[in-house]
């Protein structure tokens, strides 16, 4: 049987920031975007991994993966990880569920 598997990165969550300047041009056009990583099988993702903040500047489109600032905790804390980062676990927990309750 042929098993697809592994982990991957998603953005969840994109903030515009208007007070921070880009490390590059010293623009005032800087997004911050939440990713997260999360195992997956067969492309369906089963659980989240970790959470992790970027920025990327709109005018000169210099992008940095990971930002280590007291902004970027704080986006960190206060993005949720989505519901269907939990895909496979629900389904197949309400399997079990439907199969041991009926």
């Amino acid at each position: 049987m042929f098993l697809i598997w592994g982990k991957s990165t998603r953005i969840i969550k994109t903030y515009t920031e208007g007070y921070i300047s880009c490390e590059n041009c010293k623009s005032r056009k800087v997004d911050y975007f939440v990713h997260q990583t999360y195992f997956h099988f067969f492309w369906i993702p089963v659980f989240p991994l970790m959470k992790t903040v970027g920025n990327s500047c709109k005018n000169c489109e210099y992008l940095n993966n990971e930002v280590y600032s007291q902004t970027a905790l704080e986006y960190e804390k206060q993005t949720k990880s989505p519901i269907y980062m939990y895909s496979w676990t629900i389904v197949i927990t309400s399997i079990f569920l439907y199969i041991f309750l009926i």
